[in-house]
């Protein structure tokens, strides 16, 4: 991929003359629209949509984003009393990031700020675009291979998670494995081009391109997110199961759930199946992000809960259910269901042969 991507920019210089070579030829034939931006070169900020005239996949991908109404979402004007809580307002529609120096925190801007957190915001710094190639086209635009990728630029708003990443994150995973950034799991990776919906989209390259949607609770990201490491169940009281596991956060640089503000909310579910598959008892446990319940990265965190169970029941497998419970990007999904590991007890009262592997994940 790295080969690649350096043969793709040696012959920038070339496909930049044949670039303007094809705009010249579609111009003279009577090509280019009256709002065609192509021969205006001009580096005036732009609201979303016209950034869609060329980059629509990107723009349609951050249109169904947080960012994108972190301004206009109506729970963001019950929260700060309908705008006038102002130390709330300037992560929700700040002026261009790339224009004030590193670690300074954002600023309100005065004007369009529907859009929320947009194009802007990221990639213009007030004489040119900036984005993570050298490219060409109708604005002026440099390489940026810094600040955009660095946590401490997501972090001049999302400073809870650069806070965790750098006191939690880092430390427990030196010398182990390379950290990951914030944009390595919650901008995706995939190869498309930069622009789409005219002609001269394609001349240009296929890249490695961020998905701009800033995913969050998606399939990609739970998959091995969270691992559990320890798993016991046993009988307390003729009505009651203790259930004790032990969960480690494989998957974020920060405590899951995390956040400053908002009750983030992820249920831990334990259900107890007897024989036929049938829901017997279930407990659950609730981690709340703003009471650094969260599950911290790369730490074993241990839970104990207690499962009603009928006397006469006996429970032959565990599943644990990890459940984000927020009325936005919820999810849910079954971590494990197991085969209910033996007590010391029953495990002497089982002949060798017949004794079952704990926790032996089913399909």
């Amino acid at each position: 991929m790295e080969a690649h991507l350096a043969v793709q920019h040696r012959a920038l210089p070339t496909r930049r003359a044949a670039y303007w070579g094809v705009v010249c030829l579609i111009a003279m034939s009577g090509g280019l629209s009256a709002g065609c931006r192509m021969l205006e070169p001009d580096v005036r900020p732009r609201p979303p949509q016209g950034c869609a005239e060329c980059h629509a996949d990107i723009t349609r991908q951050w249109s169904c984003s947080k960012h994108a109404i972190a301004w206009s979402n109506p729970d963001f004007a019950a929260t700060t009393n309908d705008f006038t809580d102002e130390t709330c307002l300037p992560c929700h529609a700040p002026t261009p990031l790339l224009q004030q120096a590193p670690e300074q925190p954002a600023k309100l801007r005065d004007h369009d700020r529907q859009f929320g957190v947009d194009c802007m915001v990221c990639h213009f710094d007030g004489c040119e675009y900036a984005g993570p190639y050298d490219s060409w086209g109708p604005h002026p635009m440099t390489q940026e291979t810094a600040r955009l990728k660095s946590v401490e630029f997501c972090g001049t708003c999302h400073l809870m998670e650069q806070q965790e990443y750098k006191s939690l994150y880092l430390s427990a995973v030196e010398g182990v494995k390379k950290p990951k950034t914030c944009a390595e799991c919650h901008m995706p990776a995939h190869c498309s081009r930069l622009t789409q919906g005219h002609v001269l989209s394609l001349i240009h390259p296929k890249r490695v391109v961020r998905d701009h949607s800033f995913p969050i609770w998606t399939e990609q990201l739970l998959h091995n997110a969270i691992e559990l490491v320890e798993l016991e169940a046993h009988r307390e009281t003729d009505e009651q199961f203790k259930v004790h596991f032990t969960l480690v956060n494989r998957g974020a640089g920060h405590r899951i759930p995390t956040a400053k503000f908002g009750d983030r909310e992820v249920l831990l579910r334990v259900e107890l199946l007897d024989s036929r598959g049938q829901v017997v008892g279930k407990g659950d446990r609730s981690l709340l992000s703003t009471r650094s319940q969260g599950l911290p990265p790369e730490k074993p965190k241990s839970i104990s809960l207690f499962v009603p169970v009928d006397k006469t029941t006996e429970p032959a497998s565990v599943r644990l259910i990890v459940e984000r419970v927020n009325l936005d990007r919820s999810f849910r999904r079954t971590l494990l269901t197991a085969q209910r590991p033996a007590t010391p007890d029953e495990e002497q009262a089982t002949p060798d042969e017949e004794k079952e592997l704990p926790m032996a994940p089913m399909p």
